[in-house]
Parts: structure tokens; C-alpha cells; sequence
């Protein structure tokens, strides 16, 4: 009959796919400056190198400010709270004007910046009068500057190491400057005379503060070497006296102090200390004795700042733990005396930083079956120390509990109870005040060596708890006692367990008891699930197959399944019945860190280290949707069915709401209205009504059918636009014009489509020019819309304001340049493709002129040759005349020249003949003669 009842809810219910961010609570504060505005309700405080406003009623930031690659040192606000001063790592001091309205308080204007040489600025504060602002550095230099005619003043040298405090004389025009450093004495300079006028030493070490009585006549500081001075003013600075406070706990050691105020309670004068051991404590002056000490529990670490309020007798008083208290100075009559002695009551207690959150769970809550729809109030939760924390979900106030000695780790809820587990080894058992929800601590469990590391409620009847160690034990603790009476203030101890068994052979990381009681689930780093029976802790099934450790499981609300979550990024679901794996879901990056079920077991949330969460359906087994709620790991997860409460590294508590439901319906209008469009949008363009129809078109971001539009407006014609043929077209347009031939009717028509299409995206621009550039970048993008694009860009460039863009895109500028880079990247690459076109273009033109030109070339070479031949043939001939000349004239010289030798061998012959004749008259004488010859 119950399963059928179950069934018949798992029908009715709709399946989880979207939540939204209902509420968050960020850190407020993480050290350094902290200032209280005049209207008593919003502060200003340093939060990771930036400036924070928040309400301190409602813990909301209001404004964050920060500068672009400068962390923030530290901040000054003037006392008319008109300025604003704040130092940075560039050795900058920059002046802001603060806006009237706390609204328009991130829109700060920058009056002027002053230069520090080389060195950061650490401490700063304002004048009386607002005029002044003195600024002490690194290098135990005190610089004044004049803020209203923006120069420096003063440069104050005579301290050694860093300046640590500064304040001016509190009385208006003195011009008397208080100033300390880490060479443990007070110096006062007087600003008239650039001049110190007194160097006051007494203390042993680091002075934390200087302040002024109410009536300016004192001057009081505190050290860490536990002692407080009091400086006569009006006597040149002389020490009046000196108080030294003493630990409670042990009286021979000395508190380092570190905040005071001096007040008067009737007309008797106080002071308020706190100091390392976070108690404070009210000293009455006159009787010379502390006659009041307040040991809060939310005060437990060192206490760093007490602020007063000019308005009202409230006190302000941050620890380290950034805990922030609201108290009230009252006056109570002793019975003893009839004097008043003041005393200070609780208004607020707010935690501004609750540091890195390692477990949560929601207060109230019902069970699965019951199903709980209401938004959760309150949450108990653990962070990064000892105390344990109820945090009301609606304001973000917080209240703390102390009691464990060293960090919590893990807790658990049931009804009214609350256990909580910790580094101490010990296991802290709490009563939950419904009507106050706060808490009380009624019984203490020890027993197991090291850090607990996971505690668990029996769900069903909550008659035991299991918990289980890092010394790799589980133990089994009995606690109806409890649930019987909780009266009396005693606490309880409880050493020993019911059952105890050494579960794993690693460290376990989480233990949960089954819906039903019967069952114990632990899982550990060494990769196994182990399933034991609650009555006697015997082992029954062990579950293997991650490979690495499995850091958390849950039962199934209604099936006998169990889910687990492992550093091998997987989560598997197991069948208890026989011990198999029955699904394995893939899908996380990171590491798995927890998981739970939600829907009645229909659905699974995991969350994992790089503050990813996901939402699956386990019957088909597929991730609905993923969400990124978290920077960091998600240690802390809650649901109930319509809410669910994570919290993790990144100090934040976020609430988130099941919006499903309105998601689907708001999809369901949005289909719908964008059927509505489509159809008015088609209307439209039946109609040529031209200038609607774009604009319809760019509010659906239908690309297709703005081109298509935008392209009718221009040309008239539903062709595409090529930039090859655009360019073209222009050719011809231009040749066309230069020779008369422009048809006239072609001008008007296209002179009207670009007035129109200018019409049109003049309305654009006014509408939303984010929008256009997404649309001009989305059509460049694509080779057949880029035409179209050039064309729009052309139209809009000279009416391009960068102001107007830079004011569009103010929240993300390098969304704008990566725009107009990927604008301007297409843009080139289109163009370069248009020139290749071009040339491709004229091929033919080029080829067909260069073959009517190799046919000129041909003739021209043929006369050419005809006219060599004729002249070779004409040089031929006349070097065949000459040459025949030539052989006449040699033929000529030879016969001449042979005659001529034949003349003288004749001669010759003649001779010879007359000299044989007469040789025959005598040999002697033909001989002579011959020789003669």
C-alpha cells in the first residue's frame, strides 16, 4: 500500500531541470580597513583587494568597487563623507568624489591622484574639516596633502619602520597631526609649524591604537606588551598614567591589546579594551579598577576594531574571525552601591566572512516523503574553525556556538537535534530552541583517536547515531536519554560506544544510515563502499569498482539503492538487494565531492571541485541540465523539494529555487510569440512593407530573412550580393555615367532603397546597437551574407560614435574589441577573396586582347622579315657588284704588275744575252763584266 502511494507521488511530481539563484550571502569583509557611514546603516569595508558597501542590516553589498590591475591597500572617508581616498600596490593615492545618493555610490568621480615615490601606502585618514588628508608609507614617511587644490603639503620624516596609525586632533583648524610607527613611540606634529612638537615613549611594543577622550583632553594608545597610556593634551603630552591588563584565564600572563574607546557613562570617564583573548572589558578610569567584562561566545578569537558611533551610544566591535557585534552601552545599578556602572547588551551578531563553509544543513526540514515546499529559514553550518554556526536565511545573520577546541568537520541533523563532529576527536550533541533557534550543548561523545570525520542520524526514529574516524573506526552511539529530557545545565559525557568495528583499511570519508535504520553505508579513500547491518555492525556487502576514493553516498528516499560520488569523476548507482552496479553517469570535469537525491528518488544533484553542479534523471540515465554555482569546490549540500542550499570554498552561502515550472512556461510564451512573429514577420514582407519587416527580423535574429530583406531594400531584386559583382556593378554604373547611358529611373529606384535601408538602420542603431554589431559580425562571418554586411558597415562607419559604443558595452568592454577583431578579420579576408575574384574576372578580357595582340605581333614580324630579306637581297647585290669591281681592278693590278715583271726579266733576258756573246771573246773578261753586272 505505501509503495503504491509512492508511486502514485512520483507521477504527480514534475522532474527538477533548472534552478535559479534566490539568494546568496557573499563575504562581506576579509581584514584591513573598516569604516561605519554616518546613517548607521551601511558600512564600507575591504573585501580581496576591493571595496565593499553593504547593508548591515540586511548583510546585502549594495556596490563593489575595485580598480583594474590595482589591488586595493587600503581606504579613508572624509568626515562629511563627501571624499573618498584610496591607495593601491601602484604607489597611487586617488581621490573620488562619494555621491549623495547610496544608489549611485559605485559611480564615484575622480577628483585627482597623488604619486608616492616608490612606496605603498598603508595607513591614511582625513582631517576634521575635510581639507587635509595625511597618508603614512612604507618608508616612515608622513605625507599631507591639500585635497581641494591638489598638491602635497607636507613630507613628515622622524619615525622608523611603517606607520601604523594616524589621526588628526579632533578639534576643527587645529591642524595637529598623532602619528605611530613601528619604533613604539607617538609622535605630534604641528602642520603650521611643519615641525614635531612631541615624542612620547612608554611602551614596550607595537602600539595597535591611539584615540581621544570625548572632551579632547586625553590622549590614550594601546601596545601588544598589554598596558594602556594617558597623555595629558593640554600639558604638552605628559603621561598621566598607565593600566596594564592581565589574562583572565591566567593572571601572570599579559593580554596584547589592540582596540580601545574612551567614553563616559553619567560624567564619569571609561574605557573599552579588547584584546587577544576576545574579551572586553570596561575599565573606570576614576576608581582605577575594571569593573565590567564580556566573555561572548561569537568573540572568542583575538578582537581587532572597536568603532563608536557619533549618533547613538552604539559600539561596533570586528575580531579576527570577521565577526561583526552590535552592542549597547547601558548603565546597571549595583545592589551593593548606588552607583551606575555601564555594561554592554547585544543587538546584532553578524558573521562577514564565514570562510571556507565545509558542511551545511537546513533546520526544520521535512522528510522526502512528506515533501516540504517552503523556503528554508534557518541553516546550521561549519566553516574553517571551531564554532558552530546558525545562519538565518532570510537576513544572513549569524549566531555562534562554541564548544569544540579545534576545526568542525562535519554535522547532522534531526528534528530538534544537532550533531556536530571535529578536529578535537570529539562528537558535540546540541538542542535546538525552536522558538529563538538557539542552541544548547547537552552531551559530549569520545572515543575515537582522530578527526571525526562524518556523523549520521537514524532518520526513521533517530534513537542512535553512527560516526566514523579518520582512525578507521565506526562506532555505533545511543542517545534516547536524550531525546527524553534535556533539563539541566550540565553537559553530559559519553566515552563509551554502543558497538564499534574497524571498517576500512584508509582514511573513511563519510557514514549514512538508511532510510529504514537497518543499514549502515561508509565509504573510504580505499575505493570501496562497505554496507553493515545497524544492529550488530557486521559487515554484509562491499562495494568495488571506482578507482579512486569515494568522498560521499546516499541512500535512495524510497528505493533500496545508493548512490556514490568518487574522485574517478563518476557517479554509480548500486542495487543493495544484490550488490551490483547497476548505472555509472560520466559528465563531471573534476573531481566528485557530494551528492544527493531529490524528487523521491527519481533524480540525482552532484557537485564537484570546480563548482560545477549537475541534475540527473536516473531512469534515463542522462544529465538534465548543469549549472555553475560556485568559483570554487562545493563542500555543503541541503535540498528540500523546492530549495536546495550549497555552500563551499569560496566562503559563500547561495539558495537556489526549483524553477522548473516557470522556466517551461516561460519557454512555452517565448515558442509561442516567436510563432507570432514569424508569422507577422512574413506578412510583412507579402506586403513589401520593407522597413518593418527588418526590424522584425533583427529583434527574432532571423539572418536569412534580414538579408533577404535588407537585400530587396537595396537592389529590388531577391538575387544575392557578391562583392565581386557589387564592385562590378560599379564598374559598370561608372563607365555607364562617363558616357552618358545612365537610365534615370535605375538612379531614383536605387537612391530610394539606400535612403530607406539608412532609414532603417538609423532605427537600429537607436534600438540596440549591441544587437547590430552581433548582426553585422554574424553575417561577415559567412561568405553568402558578407556583402550585405560591408554594405551596412559602410553606411553606419560615419555615423560611428565611440563613446556611444563604449557606453553600451560599459559592463564588458572586451566584448566589444573581440567584435570588431572578428569584424575586422573577415572584412580582410573577404577582401583579399574580392581581389582574387577581380582578377579571375578580367582572365578571359586579358587572354582574348593578348591573342589579338600575338596576331598583330605576327604581321608586324612578317613585313618585318620581308623588309630584312629585301635589304639582305639589296646588300647581296651590292656586295656582288663591289666584290665584281673589286676582281676587276686586282685583275687589272696583277696584269700590271705581271707585265711589269715580264718588262724587267725581259731586261734581264737582254742583259744575260749581250754578256754570253761577249764572254766567248775571253773567259776572264765575261767573268768580270758578269760580276760587274
Amino acid at each position: 500500500m505505501e509503495d503504491d502511494n509512492l508511486i502514485e507521488l512520483q507521477d504527480k511530481i514534475r522532474l527538477t531541470k533548472h534552478y535559479d539563484l534566490h539568494r546568496d550571502f557573499q563575504p562581506l569583509y576579509t581584514g584591513g580597513q573598516f569604516k561605519i557611514l554616518k546613517d548607521e546603516q551601511h558600512a564600507l569595508s575591504l573585501r580581496d583587494g576591493k571595496i565593499c558597501l553593504f547593508s548591515i542590516e540586511t548583510s546585502k553589498v549594495l556596490a563593489s568597487l575595485s580598480q583594474e590591475n590595482e589591488d586595493i591597500l587600503t581606504f579613508a572617508i572624509s568626515p562629511n563623507q563627501q571624499l573618498l581616498a584610496i591607495s593601491n600596490k601602484n604607489y597611487l593615492i586617488r581621490l573620488y568624489k562619494v555621491p549623495e545618493s547610496i544608489e549611485n555610490f559605485s559611480q564615484l568621480e575622480e577628483l585627482s591622484t597623488f604619486k608616492t615615490i616608490n612606496q605603498m601606502v598603508l595607513e591614511m585618514n582625513f582631517d576634521p574639516s575635510s581639507k587635509f588628508l595625511a597618508a603614512g608609507t612604507a618608508d616612515s614617511h608622513i605625507k599631507v596633502f591639500d585635497v581641494r587644490k591638489g598638491f602635497q603639503t607636507h613630507n613628515l620624516t622622524g619615525h622608523r619602520g611603517i606607520i601604523t596609525n594616524l589621526i588628526f586632533h579632533p578639534e576643527i583648524d587645529s591642524l595637529r597631526l598623532i602619528s605611530t610607527a613601528e619604533d613604539l613611540t607617538i609622535k605630534v606634529w604641528d602642520l603650521v609649524m611643519k615641525t614635531e612638537i612631541a615624542n612620547l615613549k612608554f611602551h614596550q611594543a607595537l602600539i595597535t591604537n591611539i584615540i581621544f577622550s570625548t572632551d579632547m583632553n586625553t590622549l590614550a594608545a594601546s601596545s601588544k606588551d598589554g598596558s594602556v597610556s594617558f597623555w595629558n593634551v593640554k600639558d604638552n603630552y605628559k603621561l598621566l598614567s598607565s593600566i596594564k591588563v592581565k589574562s583572565d584565564e591566567n593572571p601572570d600572563e599579559i593580554e596584547e591589546l589592540n582596540a580601545i574607546y574612551m567614553f563616559k557613562s553619567g560624567s564619569e570617564p571609561y574605557i573599552l579594551i579588547g584584546g587577544q583573548n576576545g574579551i572586553l572589558k570596561i575599565y573606570d578610569i576614576k576608581a582605577q579598577k575594571f569593573c565590567y567584562s564580556l566573555h561572548d561566545n561569537t568573540l572568542k578569537s583575538e578582537i581587532t576594531k572597536i568603532i563608536s558611533s557619533e549618533n547613538s551610544s552604539k559600539i561596533y566591535v570586528l575580531n579576527a574571525d570577521q565577526n561583526f557585534n552590535i552592542y549597547q552601552i547601558t548603565n546597571k545599578t549595583k545592589k551593593s552601591s548606588s552607583s551606575n556602572k555601564p555594561q554592554l547588551k547585544s543587538l546584532v551578531s553578524k558573521c562577514l566572512y564565514l570562510d571556507e563553509i565545509i558542511d551545511l544543513k537546513l533546520l526544520g526540514k521535512k522528510s522526502d516523503i512528506e515533501g516540504d515546499q517552503s523556503e528554508p529559514q534557518y541553516a546550521v553550518l561549519c566553516s574553517n574553525n571551531e564554532t558552530l554556526k546558525i545562519i538565518n536565511l532570510q537576513d544572513g545573520q549569524v549566531s555562534q556556538y562554541g564548544g569544540h577546541n579545534d576545526i568542525i568537520l562535519c554535522l547532522d541533523v534531526s528534528r530538534d537535534l544537532i550533531l556536530s563532529g571535529s578536529k578535537d576527536n570529539q562528537i558535540r550533541l546540541w538542542k535546538i530552541n525552536q522558538e529563538n533557534h538557539e542552541l544548547k550543548c547537552l552531551a559530549t561523545f569520545s572515543g575515537h583517536t582522530e578527526n571525526i570525520a562524518s556523523v549520521c542520524f537514524a532518520p526513521k526514529k533517530s534513537n542512535f547515531f553512527v560516526s566514523a574516524s579518520q582512525d578507521n573506526t565506526i562506532k555505533i552511539w545511543d542517545i534516547q536519554e536524550f531525546k527524553k529530557t534535556c533539563d539541566g545545565e550540565d553537559i553530559q559525557e559519553i566515552t563509551s560506544a554502543l558497538l564499534t568495528v574497524m571498517g576500512h583499511q584508509k582514511y573513511i570519508n563519510v557514514v549514512k544510515v538508511s532510510p529504514n535504520d537497518k543499514l549502515i553505508a561508509s565509504s573510504s579513500q580505499d575505493k570501496t563502499i562497505k554496507i553493515w547491518g545497524s544492529y550488530d555492525l557486521m559487515l554484509q556487502q562491499t562495494l568495488s569498482g571506482h578507482k579512486k576514493g569515494v568522498w560521499d553516498i546516499a541512500f535512495s528516499p524510497v528505493d533500496k539503492l545508493l548512490v556514490s560520488a568518487s574522485g574517478d569523476k563518476t557517479l554509480k548507482v548500486w542495487n543493495l538487494q544484490n550488490g551490483t552496479c547497476i548505472s555509472t553517469f560520466q559528465g563531471h570535469q573534476n573531481s566528485l565531492v557530494k551528492i544527493s537525491w531529490i524528487n523521491l528518488g527519481m533524480q540525482i544533484v552532484s557537485t564537484s571541485v570546480d563548482g560545477v553542479v549537475k541534475i540527473w534523471n536516473l531512469k534515463k540515465q542522462i544529465c538534465v541540465n548543469t549549472i555553475q554555482m560556485h568559483e570554487e569546490k562545493i563542500w555543503a549540500l541541503d535540498s528540500n523539494e523546492k530549495f536546495m542550499v550549497t555552500g563551499g570554498g569560496d566562503s559563500t552561502v547561495k539558495i537556489w529555487k526549483d524553477c522548473t515550472v516557470e522556466k517551461e512556461q516561460e519557454e512555452k510564451e517565448k515558442e509561442l510569440q516567436k510563432v507570432q512573429d514569424e508569422q507577422r514577420l512574413s506578412k510583412l514582407i507579402r506586403e513589401e512593407d520593407f522597413q518593418e519587416a527588418a526590424v522584425m527580423a533583427f529583434r527574432l535574429n532571423r539572418l536569412r530573412d534580414f538579408y533577404l530583406v535588407m537585400n530587396k531594400v537595396i537592389s529590388g531584386k531577391s538575387s544575392k550580393i557578391d562583392m565581386v559583382d557589387s564592385v562590378l556593378t560599379d564598374r559598370k554604373i561608372l563607365n555607364s555615367l562617363q558616357s552618358g547611358q545612365q537610365n534615370q529611373q535605375e538612379k531614383s529606384q536605387q537612391i530610394q532603397g539606400e535612403t530607406l535601408m539608412t532609414q532603417i538602420l538609423a532605427k537600429l542603431l537607436k534600438e540596440d546597437k549591441k544587437r547590430l554589431l552581433e548582426i553585422i559580425r554574424n553575417l561577415n562571418s559567412k561568405s553568402q551574407y558578407q556583402g550585405l554586411a560591408q554594405h551596412i558597415l559602410y553606411t553606419i562607419l560615419p555615423r560611428f560614435r565611440a563613446d556611444d559604443y563604449l557606453e553600451e558595452f560599459k559592463t564588458n568592454q572586451n566584448e566589444l574589441k573581440e567584435i570588431l577583431k572578428i569584424t575586422d578579420f573577415y572584412s580582410q579576408k573577404h577582401l583579399d577573396r574580392a581581389e582574387r575574384g577581380l582578377k579571375k574576372a578580367f582572365y578571359p578580357q586579358y587572354i582574348l586582347s593578348q591573342m589579338t595582340l600575338q596576331d598583330d605581333l605576327l604581321v608586324e614580324q612578317q613585313k618585318q622579315s620581308a623588309k630584312q630579306q629585301d635589304k639582305q637581297n639589296s646588300e647581296k647585290k651590292q656586295n656582288a657588284a663591289y666584290q665584281q669591281k673589286d676582281t676587276k681592278q686586282i685583275q687589272q693590278l696583277l696584269n700590271l704588275k705581271k707585265k711589269r715583271k715580264q718588262r724587267e726579266r725581259g731586261m734581264s733576258d737582254n742583259l744575260f744575252t749581250e754578256i754570253d756573246s761577249k764572254s766567248k771573246q775571253s773567259p776572264g773578261q765575261n767573268l768580270a763584266k758578269r760580276v760587274k753586272a
